[in-house]
């Protein structure tokens, strides 16, 4: 036994201390990591997105402090569009183009209010236009969008689960919302109680219900599916 306890005890203490610091500093790397990925890397299973990069956000935003500097205008004054101009150039039978104007109402009500937004499914023959609507909506909206493919994450294995995770950890940082349109969703998304989609398959698709199972502010999810 050592004559001494007050140096063991000291010696435990700075111990301690000494591997809570590094643990928190690995733990802090490893989320400015995260933070730095989700702001400036496009997630794999993204294959089109209409957001900018993180450069062109930041002198998009100088050019508005100076120009706020330069003349004292409160704010940039900005040309929105109508609805109906928006869709003037996609040809829609009407009864469908009104429903798609109102879902588009409905959805930019829901982000000036800061509400949750709601999720929708197309479903139509290929070549219908379910793309480019999802691109239109997410102008009227004023959000950006994103499109993916269902069959995108079969092919991804055992990695499927982290870049869903990777692919909603992104979507929260974009500052205005993104429209995350899902294209041939019924490859992806299936029943879970059914023998028919492989395991990895199956933890993606838990992996999607996580973070679309609750309200969200951030996202707002478009299925189109041919069937």
């Amino acid at each position: 036994m050592t004559k001494n306890p007050r140096q063991v005890i000291l010696f435990l203490w700075y111990f301690t201390i000494l591997a809570a610091g590094v643990f928190t500093a690995r733990e802090m790397a490893n989320f400015c990591r995260v933070v730095i990925e989700s702001l400036i890397r496009k997630p794999k299973l993204i294959r089109e997105t209409s957001r900018k990069s993180l450069l062109y956000q930041y002198i998009l935003d100088l050019l508005v402090w100076t120009h706020h500097k330069w003349t004292g205008d409160k704010c940039l004054k900005e040309t929105r569009m109508t609805l109906d101009n928006v869709f003037a150039d996609v040809a829609l039978p009407e009864s469908l183009k009104d429903r798609i104007l109102s879902l588009a109402t409905a959805a930019s009500r829901s982000r000036q209010n800061d509400a949750p937004h709601r999720h929708i499914l197309f479903y139509g023959p290929p070549g219908t236009g379910k793309t480019l609507v999802a691109r239109k909506l997410a102008q009227c909206i004023g959000m950006e969008y994103a499109i993916m493919s269902g069959g995108d994450v079969g092919p991804l294995g055992v990695d499927a689960v982290t870049q869903i995770h990777s692919l909603f950890r992104w979507s929260k940082f974009c500052r205005n919302g993104v429209i995350l349109f899902i294209d041939e969703a019924e490859a992806f998304l299936a029943n879970r109680s059914t023998n028919t989609i492989s395991e990895n398959t199956h933890n993606a698709l838990n992996a999607l219900l996580y973070h679309t199972g609750t309200e969200r502010k951030d996202f707002m999810m478009v299925l189109a599916t041919n069937r």
